[in-house]
């Protein structure tokens, strides 16, 4: 009996010493396993290579970049990015490991319409394996690099990039409800409309609104109307749309260049009155969940 009580004795010591052991006492060899160093950039590497003899390039030349880059696993992905001189617009030159040199080297090639003039680099980014990455930016791109080393002049070539934005009739900016009514319901149909015109084409409308009780955007694509000469979109009111005033937040407009402009409400952080394009909704049911978790 005394034996038996020894034992029992050792045995609840043990499960006390066990309790006592720490949460964290768990191994915690995978920490140690974990990559958090960024890839490093040789700046003094840092090469725009042009064809020989060349001090500028035109059609049919091939420029190339190149840049030593170390990393304590591996390099995963290399991009000189550069803006062209005309339009502003990025230009993206993925790398790929050159075993012979040692270098991450990517190529640009000049066609008749690559924009003639200089073409500054604007960053170099780099990223490895585990999702570590760093990227050294120009002044002009809000760094402090000095990669002017990388820019390149091209010449002789007939681009002639749009660089013009589309422009909105603001006054043409028109919410209309079914004819009789000043609030909608359930089935009626909202029609926005507009009258946008470009240099070039349009090739995207968004009237953007946001939900009376959530808050929640609602993207209103348009069509161009060959009729009306507008860009319309609608809106079909159903018993899950949000009762009250639905406000326009913004109209988002780009052409087929990129070229943008979006015309935003004071409550958007913008200056534009677009308050014409508010409309109400009433006698739906919808009852949308506003409230954030409680902590």
């Amino acid at each position: 009996m005394i034996a038996k009580n020894r034992i029992l004795t050792i045995l609840v010591a043990v499960l006390m010493v066990f309790a006592m052991l720490p949460a964290t006492s768990a191994p915690t060899f995978a920490e140690s396993d974990v990559d958090t160093e960024a890839p490093v950039i040789d700046m003094d590497s840092l090469t725009t290579t042009l064809p020989e003899g060349k001090e500028k390039v035109t059609v049919g030349d091939t420029v190339t970049f190149s840049a030593l880059i170390t990393d304590n696993r591996e390099v995963s992905y290399v991009n000189f990015g550069f803006y062209s001189p005309l339009s502003g617009r990025e230009n993206y030159n993925y790398a790929a490991y050159d075993e012979e040199s040692g270098l991450w080297t990517a190529t640009f090639t000049v066609t008749d319409e690559t924009e003639s003039g200089l073409w500054r680099c604007g960053y170099v980014s780099v990223r490895d394996q585990s999702g570590n990455s760093t990227m050294p930016r120009s002044p002009f791109r809000g760094g402090d690099a000095d990669l002017s080393c990388m820019d390149f002049e091209v010449e002789g070539t007939s681009a002639d990039p749009d660089v013009e934005a589309p422009v909105i009739d603001m006054d043409s900016l028109t919410t209309t409800l079914p004819e009789g009514k000043e609030k909608v319901t359930v089935g009626d149909t909202v029609t926005f409309s507009a009258s946008i015109t470009d240099n070039r084409e349009v090739s995207y409308v968004n009237f953007g609104f946001y939900s009376p009780l959530s808050g929640r955007e609602n993207y209103n694509y348009a069509a161009y109307d060959e009729e009306s000469g507008l860009w319309t979109a609608t809106f079909t009111v159903t018993d899950e749309t949000e009762s009250g005033l639905w406000r326009c937040g913004y109209v988002s407009v780009r052409d087929q260049s990129g070229n943008s402009t979006m015309p935003r409400s004071p409550f958007r952080g913008g200056n534009a009155d677009l308050s014409c394009m508010d409309f109400e909704v009433e006698g739906t049911s919808a009852d949308p969940d506003v409230e954030a978790p409680v902590i």
